[in-house]
C-alpha cells in the first residue's frame, strides 16, 4: 500500500493498484472484526465505566452477528479472488492461503458462533490477531511463488 500511495506511477499499474486494495481491505476488514470481538471481551466493563461501544448500545448478539458477517464477508472474498485468478496454478500460495487463512478464518466463524464467555472472546481476539500476521506474511508467498 505504501509503494501504491508514494510511486507516482503505481496507481497506473492496474496489478499494483489490486494487490494494494486487497491488502487494504483484508487489513480494515480484519482490524474491524478483531476490535469488534474485544468490545464483545470488555463489554462488562465498558459497560460500568459508562461507555457506548456496539455490544453495550446493540448487544452481543448484534454485535458477534456483525463480526459473522465480516469474517464471512473476507472469507467469500478471498475464495472468489481465487477463484477468478486461478491461483490454484500457483500451488505454493494457493496452499498457503487455504492453510493459514481461509481455515484460521473459518475457525474463527465457528469461533465467533460458539464463543460466549470473555475467555471464548479473547481466544477469538488471539486467533484474527494470528490472521493477520498471515495475511501480512502472504505477501512473500505471493512475491516467491510467482517468480
Amino acid at each position: 500500500a505504501i509503494v501504491y500511495l508514494t510511486e507516482p506511477i503505481a496507481p497506473a499499474i492496474e496489478p499494483i493498484k489490486q494487490l494494494a486494495s486487497g491488502y487494504v481491505l483484508f487489513a480494515f476488514i480484519i482490524s474491524l472484526a478483531r476490535e469488534i470481538i474485544k468490545d464483545i471481551e470488555d463489554e462488562k466493563g465498558d459497560a460500568a465505566t459508562g461507555c457506548k461501544t456496539l455490544p453495550v448500545v446493540a448487544g452481543t448478539k448484534i454485535a458477534k452477528f456483525l463480526v459473522f458477517a465480516l469474517v464471512l464477508l473476507l472469507l467469500v472474498s478471498i475464495i472468489m479472488i481465487q477463484i477468478a485468478s486461478k491461483q490454484w496454478d500457483a500451488r505454493i500460495s494457493f496452499i498457503y492461503v487455504i492453510i493459514f487463512i481461509e481455515i484460521p478464518l473459518l475457525l474463527l466463524l465457528i469461533s465467533t458462533l460458539i464463543a460466549s464467555s470473555q475467555s471464548d472472546f479473547a481466544r477469538c481476539s488471539i486467533l484474527s490477531k494470528v490472521i493477520m500476521v498471515t495475511g501480512i506474511l502472504s505477501m512473500p508467498v505471493f512475491y516467491y511463488s510467482l517468480n
